[in-house]
């Protein structure tokens, strides 16, 4: 599903951010990635998501390689991505039901298919009762439901979650987790960014660290 061979990268008059990381995940798999601040975490999202592209070495997720994509084959490597932002990055003036909506609209389906399939992804992800609710009326908690759903309604490979717990507290933290890990276990392989691995215990995850540009395990988790 992902394997990033030896990528060096740097912002232009920066230090360098990566020096020969490398990363291989398997289709399936939840990981869990960790660093400090300006470590690197959502450098290396948007290294895969093929936003930005490595100085060194070759980025390659769900067999789109970073040395030869082009536009056709990079909507085609998007749209088998979901990602997840800390600040949810939910429209205001948009009902959640129209929010989650959205990564398949600009797709030109049907009304009707559209509107059946958020309805059957909101219930999925529990939030069928907030459908007609604007973000503003809506707990941290349920914002970043609502922003699972937008993530997952085109069924991708790969979900991408960037401190998705990083403005939640304890309680709603451990619920989007156990809601990524069903999501995890009906077959999607989720990278998920993050400073505190204090909500990862156990061994089902994997976890890394980022450390000086490079990537290791971290044996912190209780595993």
């Amino acid at each position: 599903m992902i394997q990033v061979r030896g990528i060096s990268f740097s912002f232009k008059k920066g230090r360098p951010i990566f020096a020969g990381l490398n990363l291989e995940a398997s289709p399936g798999e939840f990981l869990v990635l960790t660093g400090h601040s300006g470590s690197g975490k959502t450098t290396l999202l948007r290294l895969l998501q093929m936003e930005i592209f490595p100085e060194e070495g070759e980025v390659n997720v769900a067999g789109h390689s970073s040395k030869n994509i082009n536009s056709k084959k990079l909507v085609s490597l998007r749209r088998s991505i979901g990602v997840i932002f800390q600040d949810f990055r939910l429209i205001n003036s948009m009902t959640t039901s129209e929010n989650v909506a959205l990564t398949l609209k600009v797709t030109g389906v049907s009304q009707k298919w559209l509107a059946e399939r958020v309805l059957r992804t909101m219930g999925e992800i529990g939030i069928a009762n907030l459908a007609h609710f604007y973000p503003e009326e809506l707990s941290g908690g349920e914002k970043q439901k609502v922003a699972i759903a937008r993530a997952i309604i085109g069924k991708p490979l790969l979900l991408l979650a960037d401190e998705p717990t990083g403005s939640l507290d304890p309680e709603a933290s451990r619920g989007i987790i156990g809601l990524l890990r069903k999501i995890n276990i009906g077959g999607t392989t989720v990278l998920l960014a993050s400073h505190s691995v204090s909500l990862f215990e156990g061994d089902r995850y994997r976890i890394l660290k980022i450390n000086n540009g490079l990537l290791a395990a971290h044996r912190d988790n209780g595993g």
